[in-house]
């Protein structure tokens, strides 16, 4: 089969772009959804529900719970470049690693 004939068998689908149904939901919407949710189960059982789980060891809900008490660790970058010490990279050093990285690259 050509493109000419797959183009008219299947038309192009439009990925991306402003669409039906795409994007945040309404606040109105998000609000009925916690309605919802808050007639069929109460916050107050969800976190008697989450505690439990957590009391069973469930890793998962260990972690949510951190999360939401303690909150998440904070993000540690590692240098792993062991062949540079930064506090003593000069101007010229740093002049000089360029001009090696701009000749590999």
């Amino acid at each position: 089969m050509t493109a000419e004939e797959y183009a008219v068998v299947k038309p192009k689908q439009a990925n991306g772009g402003a669409r039906k149904g795409a994007g945040r939901m309404k606040k109105v919407q998000s609000l009925q959804m916690v309605e919802l949710m808050d007639s069929i189960c109460s916050q107050a059982e969800m976190w008697e529900m989450l505690a439990n789980k957590c009391k069973q060891g469930d890793v998962t809900a260990i972690k949510l719970w951190l999360a939401y008490n303690v909150g998440q660790p904070l993000q540690v970058v590692q240098q792993t470049n062991i062949n540079v010490n930064a506090s003593e990279l000069t101007p010229a050093k740093l002049k000089s690693f360029n001009k090696e990285l701009e000749q590999k690259y």
